[in-house]
């Protein structure tokens, strides 16, 4: 059998069950036991931080030339952890290259609404959830922005 037909699926076989899913899950992670020994770190999170911004007043000119981000560490994150960032309905991640620790700053952004494929306006919710083995393992608690709408000329 040629390489082609072994990578082409069969569609006259059912879905995996949840057994051969498992199994394909443990394929690609190094220590299967970790999907039954995942912590749970929320406790451990902080809300993004926004350090040249004031959360209840972004400007226009701000939103646009860009809002610097601030996602800090956690003891409990671990290398190879996914953030997964809201900006509201926004959503933009980045895998740690490093263990953390309570006093890091994990990820640096830089959030600029010409390059959004979804800017939004007024009250806005900032958080990010970690996952571990793409598991969630925690979310951060919720820092509510507000962005001054654009007027409209009428």
């Amino acid at each position: 059998m040629d390489d082609i037909e072994k990578n082409t699926p069969n569609i006259d076989k059912p879905l995996a069950t949840t057994q051969e899913q498992q199994t394909i899950k443990r394929q690609f992670i190094k220590d299967p036991d970790l999907l039954r020994s995942l912590p749970t770190i929320s406790a451990s999170l902080k809300a993004p931080q926004l350090p040249n911004a004031n959360p209840e007043a972004i400007t226009l000119e701000q939103a646009n030339s860009g809002v610097t981000v601030l996602i800090p560490g956690s003891p409990q994150m671990r290398k190879e952890d996914v953030i997964l960032f809201y900006w509201g309905n926004h959503e933009c991640y980045q895998p740690l290259h490093h263990n953390s620790g309570d006093q890091d700053v994990v990820w640096l952004l830089c959030l600029a609404y010409p390059l959004i494929d979804r800017p939004q306006y007024g009250t806005l919710n900032l958080y990010y959830e970690v996952y571990r083995a793409d598991q969630l393992i925690g979310t951060s608690p919720v820092l509510q922005v507000v962005v001054e709408q654009p007027t409209t000329i009428g």
